[in-house]
């Protein structure tokens, strides 16, 4: 069983179907997970894409990449966040690319606060 918190900061592979789509050539997606809501073992994920392909009129947060978070480059994660159980999450330990540093889930924390009220 995955522990309270365990998830938050890792970055996944996500598939596209996951996200509510597909995209022709790909396959996922990154996903940042950025918080847990017990009861019920959700899961709070947050959509990756290329910068270019971030609309103008969607908040995100940019992280650069590094060697601790994976990413290939520069990513652009959309502060609107889906919700997964847990364990279906946690099925995803082989698509972990990395880990966003404390400051990058803060950052994306304190956005989802600041847009929906409440705790992530």
């Amino acid at each position: 069983m995955v522990e309270n918190g365990e998830l938050v900061g890792h970055i996944f592979q996500v598939p596209d179907k996951w996200w509510g789509f597909e995209a022709f050539g790909r396959v996922d997606h990154p996903g940042a997970c950025v918080g847990y809501v017990p009861p019920g073992f959700k899961a709070t994920l947050l959509q990756g894409t290329d910068p270019k392909s971030a609309r103008y009129n969607e908040v995100h947060v940019f992280v650069d990449n590094d060697r601790h978070n994976g990413l290939l480059k520069r990513t652009a994660f959309k502060i609107k966040p889906q919700y997964f159980s847990v364990r279906r999450v946690a099925m995803l330990a082989d698509q972990q690319i990395g880990e966003l540093s404390s400051a990058d889930v803060g950052r994306m924390q304190s956005e989802l606060v600041r847009l929906f009220g409440g705790e992530e």
